[in-house]
């Protein structure tokens, strides 16, 4: 909440040499245009709120970002960290995990098309360890922090993880449209109107950042999910009676 950083930024001023914020990828409001960068324009909460929704937690985060400028600027002290989508070992959201896991079943696998829509995550691992070097180094400014360094494309991913996990999926690529009509929630990807959470300008971030390849982020996913696997439901991604129904509508459409 502002309210709460605008407190500790305030309680920290003459304590601290340096404030780090995490941010998000989510506080650029016009989420549709592709490679946004650190000046692109964010979001602005038309009415004040402390009700955390879809629509006002990239605002809020923005609002927290400002109090923290105002008081520890960026030129200075002030370090500002938008992520995009945090993946790995230990994800309690399983967005990058259901792709990992469901790859690994194999069988016949449904998946958001287009084939070459981009995707952008960056390995926990890799984003902590880039902050800590940053405080070290006593660095301030505000970075996109978001991977991989070469773009990464939906069938990119996915084949991916089907080396990795010696997988004998196959793939029914259904369009854009099919998902939004039947409202399919598939972690990762991102519609072309949220096109710009994808695509973002990474190259400040990375040119000072050690990023692990995708394949590794992949292999240490699947061996982390092996420990958990039967103790809890996947929250993320389509279950497997869900996947099948929505298949064979799309087939009996399309064949």
């Amino acid at each position: 909440m502002p309210r709460v950083v605008a407190k500790s930024v305030k309680n920290l001023e003459s304590r601290v040499g340096q404030y780090v914020f995490i941010s998000t990828i989510g506080v650029y409001n016009e989420h549709w245009k592709t490679g946004l960068d650190e000046n692109s324009a964010l979001f602005e909460l038309p009415e004040p709120t402390e009700q955390v929704t879809e629509q006002t937690y990239g605002p809020l985060k923005a609002l927290c970002e400002k109090e923290v400028l105002r008081v520890f600027p960026e030129g200075n002290n002030g370090l500002i960290v938008r992520p995009g989508l945090i993946v790995g070992p230990w994800d309690p959201t399983d967005r990058f995990t259901y792709w990992v896991e469901r790859v690994e079943r194999g069988g016949d696998v449904l998946t958001p098309g287009p084939p070459e829509r981009p995707v952008q995550f960056i390995d926990v691992r890799d984003l902590a360890e880039w902050i800590v070097w940053m405080v070290k180094k006593a660095r301030s400014g505000i970075y996109n922090a978001v991977g991989p360094h070469d773009e990464m494309t939906m069938t990119k991913f996915l084949n991916i993880c089907k080396e990795v996990t010696a997988s004998d999926a196959g793939f029914t690529w259904v369009s854009e449209e099919y998902i939004e009509k039947e409202e399919i929630p598939l972690p990762v990807w991102v519609p072309k109107s949220y096109l710009g959470y994808a695509t973002a300008d990474n190259r400040k971030f990375s040119d000072l950042a050690k990023l692990r390849d995708a394949e590794e982020t992949v292999a240490d996913t699947q061996l982390w999910f092996k420990t958990r696997r039967g103790e809890e439901p996947m929250k993320a991604g389509l279950t497997p009676e869900k996947e099948a129904e929505l298949l064979k509508k799309w087939h009996l459409k399309h064949t």
